[in-house]
């Protein structure tokens, strides 16, 4: 078999990409400007040269029979992938025994679990966790995430490939174009509705993979000489690559056409392969080639090293500790890259029955630990702290009989002002917030309808197709529609508090808000409920990390003034973006727009709430309030004058 022409500019480019990566995880920034905002590209980098390598590698074979081709191909797989990443989950998995909270550490183990099986994307999608999030920093495995989008990938495209090439020879390359379409165009239809499955999935990532294959296809099946041209050259390649670091940003929505010119300069790189050129010249730089070589070890260990130091101490790092975090990342990968990943790669020295022996003993060990995790915990022991509940599940399940208390509630005769609430969760949480300060809102009459708001017409309307097909499986059915149609009917205000999609966004105009008006009701939208910290379905906060490293008796006013700071910096991207979309919506239709982030929050100070004045917890997870939290909030809406009804 022959050898794959080695590339020592893919070295350079896989260097390129690793590097600002790792940047953009740092968080550099410089008098409030991020450095390299659009690091996070790197991936992409990284996708378009693993797709140009690996259908390179299979075309080697691809007149062998199908058993040969697989297992030639899995076991390189397996010894390019499979050691250092077993050597980062067993260290990182011994450490977060003795670092992370229980709870936090059940997160781990799900994470970890899924990584060893390859599905950590659909994992983490699943969690509706945020790539960008401030809460993101803090899982030590969320990078895995495109390791499972290759791994995927090389299940799929070899046999893919295997039988497109014996059934459909001369055509390969147009069926793998075909299949580059349909991935790009889906990713750019859906990309903005579905922007978190967008972004981790393998059927929306595979087009930047697919244009690597293509390339190199090309190279087998169309041998020709090439031209350097004003288009198609590595010095324009390697400026697109670069720009692209700088220019995007969190805010934009990808992988998308408008966010590509990463994924467009690798591929003019790699295709063009003019070694007279300057980039080819900066890429093959003994540094650059060096940094490349080990950019695999890396790009594993960087983010466990930033995460578990972020955990470790949560305030906000110092540009001298992140350059610290970044040697040490430098040192670890380059033992890990001669003493694990250089070994195994040798099957002079460990052959493939050793390989596959030590593979699967090393898995059943991790995932017996993680198991055993799952089921015991670690070795931190938890700590009291004023009236605050470590267990954010038992504050959930209170917090769930208080809605239920008042899940049927219908507006009372009398000439109090009637406001009904809907929306979903975070509807609740506003209601709590007035229904448990009944004394300071006594003018006011409130009820509460729960729905999504891109339902909310369908609702009324009795439709319960599709996504609203939610309401009409509960067995009260005919109890809810009825008190809320009588609320409905004679309600003042409908005030709109949800936890908002990019779909409620959409029907809060072209629906809700003109049927609204058409009915004659006095319209309220209220903003996302500020998100902190980490995703929903992990109920895990700030304040929990923050208590794990203090003693009991050093929490002070200057340690929770510096947490509540803390807490308005974790305040996540794409829930501003929102609010300010609905302020906007708000403007242009002349309805009454309210910022919850002015009662949760003192803005001034660039700090949020997250303890009560009794000491007690106010979030159970990264938004919902606790019992005394809405008990807390009601007090400051009141004080604050929030709702201002007098219209």
């Amino acid at each position: 078999m022959k050898s794959l022409n080695y590339r020592a500019d893919i070295d350079g480019l896989r260097a390129i990409a690793v590097l600002s990566v790792i940047i953009y995880h740092a968080r550099f920034s410089f008098n409030d400007y991020s450095f390299m905002p659009g690091g996070y590209l790197g991936v992409d980098v990284f996708f378009v040269i693993s797709g140009y390598l690996i259908t390179s590698i299979l075309y080697q074979n691809i007149n062998s029979t199908l058993n040969f081709f697989l297992f030639d191909f899995y076991i390189r797989r397996i010894r390019r992938i499979f050691p250092a990443l077993i050597f980062l989950l067993t260290i990182v998995t011994i450490f977060s025994s003795f670092i992370f909270h229980n709870f936090f550490l059940e997160t781990y183990s799900k994470s970890a679990i899924s990584t060893l099986f390859f599905v950590s994307n659909l994992f983490f999608w699943s969690t509706g966790e945020e790539y960008a999030a401030f809460s993101s920093l803090y899982h030590p495995l969320l990078h895995t995430w495109s390791l499972a989008v290759e791994e995927q990938f090389y299940l799929i495209f070899p046999l893919f490939i295997f039988f497109t090439h014996k059934f459909f020879k001369k055509k390969t390359i147009y069926i793998v174009f075909l299949t580059f379409l349909i991935s790009i165009v889906g990713s750019q239809i859906y990309g903005k509705t579905y922007a978190s499955f967008n972004f981790y999935s393998l059927p929306s990532r595979y087009w930047e993979i697919a244009l690597g294959s293509l390339i190199a296809i090309i190279n087998v099946e169309f041998k020709f000489e090439r031209k350097d041209s004003f288009l198609i050259n590595s010095n324009l390649g390697l400026i697109l690559i670069l720009f692209s670091f700088f220019y995007y940003n969190d805010n934009f929505f990808h992988p998308q056409i408008d966010t590509s010119l990463a994924v467009i300069g690798t591929s003019l790189i790699i295709y063009s392969n003019f070694k007279s050129s300057v980039a080819y010249k900066i890429l093959t730089s003994k540094i650059l080639v060096f940094i490349g070589l080990i950019s695999y070890s890396l790009y594993l260990w960087h983010y466990s090293i930033f995460s578990i130091a972020r955990y470790i101490s949560p305030d906000e790092m110092s540009f001298q500790n992140k350059i610290l975090l970044i040697v040490i990342t430098f040192i670890i990968s380059i033992f890990s890259y001669y003493y694990i990943e250089q070994p195994f790669r040798n099957s002079k020295k460990i052959s493939k029955k050793s390989l596959i022996k030590i593979v699967i003993t090393t898995y059943c060990v991790l995932i017996f630990l993680l198991f055993n995790y799952l089921s015991l915990g670690g070795f931190v022991k938890e700590k009291r702290f004023l009236n605050i509940e470590n267990n954010n599940e038992k504050l959930r399940k209170v917090w769930m009989n208080q809605i239920n208390k008042n899940k049927y509630t219908v507006f009372e005769e009398s000439i109090k002002k009637k406001i009904l609430i809907i929306g979903n969760s975070h509807a609740r949480d506003l209601f709590n917030s007035f229904k448990l300060n009944n004394e300071l809102f006594s003018e006011y009459d409130f009820t509460i309808f729960d729905t999504q708001i891109e339902c909310f017409v369908q609702n009324i309307e009795k439709d319960y197709q599709g996504k609203c097909k939610y309401l009409y499986e509960k067995p009260d059915l005919e109890l809810i529609n009825n008190n809320f149609l009588n609320n409905f009917k004679n309600a003042d205000y409908i005030l709109i508090s949800t936890e908002w999609s990019f779909n409620d966004v959409l029907a809060l105009e072209d629906q809700v808000i003109p049927f609204l008006k058409k009915n004659n009701k006095k319209i309220i939208i209220t903003s996302n409920s500020p998100r902190f910290f980490f995703n929903i379905k992990s109920p895990f906060t700030l304040l929990d990390i923050k208590l794990r490293n203090i003693d009991k008796n050093s929490l002070n006013k200057k340690i929770i003034a510096d947490l509540e700071k803390l807490h308005f910096r974790s305040m996540t991207m794409p829930m501003i973006k929102l609010n300010n979309w609905l302020s906007e919506i708000s403007n242009r239709n002349n309805v009454r727009y309210l910022r919850k982030e002015n009662f949760i929050c003192k803005v001034k100070n660039e700090s949020c709430y997250i303890i009560t004045d009794e000491g007690y917890k106010i979030f159970w997870d990264n938004s919902h309030f606790t019992i005394e939290g809405a008990r807390f909030f009601g007090d400051k809406i009141n004080k604050l004058n929030w709702l201002q009804l007098d219209y």
